[in-house]
């Protein structure tokens, strides 16, 4: 009676071994899953990559897209990083945006076949420090005007811009030229000749502001 307890206590145990065996991962993929890749990050900036997925023996996809984030083990669905690119066998390209600027980032491609998930490989990125403002004034041929970052902002009834000044979100160039038919000092205020106390004041001082200063090198004796 024991042997016979043993025997089926066993038989039990080993039916139960196997069933555990055959069931898969959430991420083990089933013999008609599709293959996911992602793609490589490019044009990578302080603020936005492009990625994407590739997909291949890809039937019957209900959804596919990409997640990304700051932690690869976070990277499955359901996730808040998401964008989708609906339902399809093709290949797909993705803009992330609104990024944080110098963060380690990783992003990863998924397919969605049936009730099941495919997904490709967790590829690492970092975004770029932000780009510096770059302001420089001047003239355009006979003209007052400032540069932004490359762009030309023509500054009127000027001949020649000196200095120029960011104040929050104002900016203020200080140069010379014709007012009521005059030539006199002038100051403009994002590209409007002001005569404010404020800005005469700034007039005044931006030159000062914009010294030049010598570079000496650190004593290493």
């Amino acid at each position: 009676m024991e042997l016979k307890h043993i025997l089926i206590i066993a038989t039990c145990i080993c039916a139960l071994a196997t069933e555990q065996g055959c069931k898969k991962s959430p991420e083990t993929p089933s013999a008609n899953a599709p293959i996911v890749t992602t793609k490589p990050v490019t044009n990578i900036s302080s603020t936005s990559v492009v990625t994407g997925g590739e997909l291949v023996n890809a039937n019957n996809i209900t959804d596919k897209g990409i997640l990304w984030g700051t932690d690869s083990n976070l990277l499955k669905l359901p996730y808040s990083n998401k964008i989708s690119n609906g339902a399809g066998p093709s290949n797909f390209t993705d803009t992330l945006q609104n990024l944080l600027s110098a963060t380690t980032y990783y992003v990863r491609a998924y397919a969605m076949y049936g009730s099941e998930i495919a997904y490709g490989a967790a590829v690492k990125f970092i975004t770029l420090l932000p780009e510096p403002t770059v302001y420089l004034a001047g003239y355009n041929g006979s003209n007052a005007a400032y540069w932004k970052n490359g762009k030309l902002f023509p500054l009127p009834n000027g001949t020649y811009a000196h200095s120029i000044q960011v104040v929050g979100g104002d900016v203020y160039a200080a140069g010379e030229g014709f007012f009521n038919s005059n030539m006199r000092a002038l100051c403009w205020k994002n590209g409007i000749v002001v005569l404010s106390p404020t800005a005469l004041i700034l007039l005044w001082l931006i030159p000062f502001m914009l010294l030049e200063t010598t570079y000496m090198p650190p004593d290493t004796s």
